[in-house]
This record gives C-alpha cells, sequence and structure tokens, in this order.
C-alpha cells in the first residue's frame, strides 16, 4: 500500500505578490524552492494561516534572494500581499518507507533525547532517596518543552510540579535536581560553543557584528550591570537573613532555597556518573543530529559541513534562550544570522530556521501533549488509590 507523506513544507512564509492575471501558480523564489527541498512544477497544497484558505496548485521559479512568494491566476483571489501561508508538499511512498521518511526520523531523535532527560533525572533523584515511575518522569520532561512553548522559562517548574502531583516528591528538591541538570547542561552549551567558535572564528566574528544592544553597545556591560545588582541583592540578603528569617514569607524562600541547595548536592552523591555522563552525551547528541539531519536534507545547504552545522546549532540554542514562548522569532533570527555568516543569504537562512524550528517545535507540541494526558491519568490514578485506601 502507498500514502501520502508531507515530505517538504515552507512555514509561515510572507506572500509579496498577487497576480490574477498569469497563468495559475505558486512563484517561489529559487532560494526558498531549494531550501524545502520543491521542484519547479511540484504540485503543493498551500495554506492561508489569515482566511483559512487551502489551495492546491504547482511552484514555478522566480528569481533567487528576491523573497518571492506570488500567488498567481485564480490563487490570487485567496491570497493577498502580506498574507501568511503555509506551503506543503507530499510524496507517494510506501508505508515502510514513510516511517523512515526524514521528518519522522527527527521527530524520533527529539524524543529519544526528551526520554534520556527523563532516565537521567532518575540518577539525580536517586541520592535523595526518591525513585518516581520513568514513565512519569519521561512525560514531565516532554511537558516542560511543551509548557516552555507557551509561557517562557517555564517548564523548569512545569516538570517538578508534574512530578510532584504523580510521586508525592517536594518541589524543592525536584527544583534543586533540574538547577544541577542546568549546571551541567550549560557547562556543555559553553564547551560546545567554544569548538564551535574555534572551528568557525571568521563565521563567529561575522555573526557577533550583527546583534547590538540598545545604546549601541554591546552585551558585556549589559550582563556586567546585572551580575552587579544581583550579587549586591545576595550580599544584603545575607548580611541580614537572621532578621528576614522572621518574616513568614521570607522564611518559605529560605526553605525553598535549602531545598534547592540539597538538590543540587545531589550531583556530588550520584551512584551512576558514567550513566549520567552517557545520558548527557546522548542528548546533546540528538539535538546535533536533529539540526544536521535537516540541513542534509536542503539542496542549498549540501556543501554545509558537521562543524558549521554546529555553529548554527549552538546560535539557535542561544536564541531559544531568549524569553520568547518557543523561541520564536529569537530562534529563527539567530540561526538566519549564523547561516549568512557562514556565507549563505537570508531568505535561504529564514527559510532554514523556519523549516528546523518547526519540525522540533511539532515535534515539542505533540510528545508534550501525550505526556500531559499520561500524567493526567497517573494524577488521577494516584489519587483515586489515596481515597479508596482505608485510614
Amino acid at each position: 500500500m502507498r500514502i501520502e507523506v508531507m515530505r517538504a513544507k515552507l512555514h509561515r512564509i510572507t506572500v509579496t505578490e498577487a497576480d490574477l492575471n498569469y497563468i495559475g501558480s505558486i512563484t517561489l523564489d529559487l532560494d526558498l524552492i531549494e531550501a524545502a527541498g520543491l521542484v519547479a512544477g511540484e504540485k503543493v497544497q498551500i495554506v492561508n494561516c489569515n482566511n483559512g484558505e487551502r489551495i492546491e496548485t504547482y511552484v514555478i521559479e522566480g528569481a533567487r534572494g528576491t523573497g518571492q512568494v506570488c500567488l498567481n491566476g485564480p490563487a490570487a483571489r485567496r491570497c493577498q500581499p502580506g498574507d501568511i501561508v503555509i506551503v506543503i508538499a507530499y510524496g507517494n511512498m510506501e508505508i515502510e518507507e514513510a516511517k523512515t521518511f526524514n521528518p519522522t526520523v527527527v521527530f524520533l531523535m527529539g524524543y529519544l533525547a526528551i526520554v534520556s532527560r527523563g532516565m537521567r533525572w532518575l540518577i539525580l533523584l536517586e541520592p535523595l532517596g526518591h525513585a518516581p515511575k520513568m514513565g512519569n518522569s519521561i512525560h514531565a520532561v516532554a511537558f516542560s518543552y511543551f509548557s516552555n512553548a507557551f509561557v517562557p522559562r517555564s517548564g523548569e517548574l512545569a516538570r517538578c510540579g508534574a512530578l510532584n502531583q504523580t510521586d508525592g516528591i517536594p518541589v524543592d528538591e525536584l527544583f534543586g535536581t533540574v538547577i544541577s541538570e542546568r549546571v551541567v547542561d550549560f557547562a556543555l552549551l559553553f564547551l560546545l560553543t567554544g569548538v564551535a567558535l574555534l572551528s568557525n572564528m571568521d563565521s563567529f566574528l561575522a555573526f557577533s557584528a550583527s546583534f547590538s544592544l540598545p545604546g549601541g553597545t554591546g552585551p558585556l556591560p549589559w550582563l556586567a550591570g546585572a551580575a552587579v545588582v544581583f550579587m549586591t541583592g545576595a550580599a544584603v540578603a545575607w548580611v541580614k537573613r537572621e532578621a528576614l528569617a522572621q518574616v513568614p514569607f521570607i522564611a518559605k524562600v529560605f526553605g525553598f532555597i535549602s531545598g534547592i541547595g540539597r538538590g543540587l548536592v545531589s550531583v556530588r552523591h550520584m551512584r551512576r556518573k558514567w550513566a549520567f555522563l552517557g545520558h548527557t552525551a546522548f542528548i546533546w547528541t540528538m539535538y546535533f543530529m536533529m539540526t544536521y539531519v535537516i540541513f542534509l536534507g536542503i539542496d542549498s545547504l549540501d556543501g554545509i559541513t558537521a562543524a558549521q552545522s554546529l555553529f548554527v546549532m549552538m546560535a539557535g540554542g542561544f536564541g531559544m534562550v531568549l524569553p520568547s514562548p518557543g523561541g520564536i522569532g529569537s530562534y529563527q533570527l539567530a540561526v538566519q544570522y549564523a547561516l549568512v555568516a557562514l556565507g549563505y543569504n537570508e531568505v535561504l537562512g529564514l527559510a532554514t530556521a523556519n523549516v528546523v524550528w518547526a519540525t522540533q517545535t511539532g515535534m515539542i507540541i505533540t510528545t508534550g501533549g501525550i505526556g500531559y494526558l499520561f500524567l493526567m491519568a497517573a494524577g488521577l490514578k494516584k489519587n483515586s488509590k489515596a481515597v479508596t485506601t482505608p485510614s
């Protein structure tokens, strides 16, 4: 049996023209065509995000580097300049081939990273005397990514709250282990960033020149100012800690911080350190492969090296750190500038960033939604047992 499978997509591109009197089709910048792996004359579906219209037409090549997205003929009645559209191409293939097709592979690698994160979390919880169910841990991690996609930086607390509800572990201790994970991940992030910079120094200098903060300055003065404010506040709190501890709310804050400390100490007492390091290496390998596999599928990036892909991935990683829902906007900008720094044009850079972001976000929403349902079912099961257990 053969089925139709989504094989390529240009996600949320802006219509630049609508020509009613031209031959019916969609004219696309050649860079966009190559970035998505489309073929001139190929049948595509156009989904208009502004009015909900779905149109079937075919692709014709536009001038390279222009960013052109022009709906021609009758389709011009359904799309206007400024509309946001999604262009989808489908492939007809055997079911077995579809199971191993590129988007599925990328989804699988992303989910394997989530599974590994859930298993790594269990290793950190062991020294604290907690042994939650592996499934609950994995689904809590998936839910954290889902939460971050809508409310920036909410995922850490969301997964702690979820595991607290399903397994009864104190949130402060859970949060401490999450911080421990973040410390390790940030250390690896900066290590990989160093590798990426050393292997792409010219591109990094071009990339850093693309950004400026308010006032025309670089990031260092702002970071230094924030550090001074934080350290001053921490010093005052330490000197006045006994007086502040008399305030009920502050006492709860100190207790919460103490629980975080216990979670951080769990790193020193891990029984399975090599397993923890193995999971960490696997997680970051999957992150890299998710990006690299997509790059390999884009004809215009055919010559990109693994080192250059790492450079783009690290740039995108810092874009995701910024407080925007799911990294939307900041991720695309970072990846686009990184690819421009490597010598690719802006249109190709933005199109590539959108393909990677859409694929990863689709994986996060799918696995996070499933994780939420599983966690909700686990919580209800736990509560029902508590009700039926005789006192």
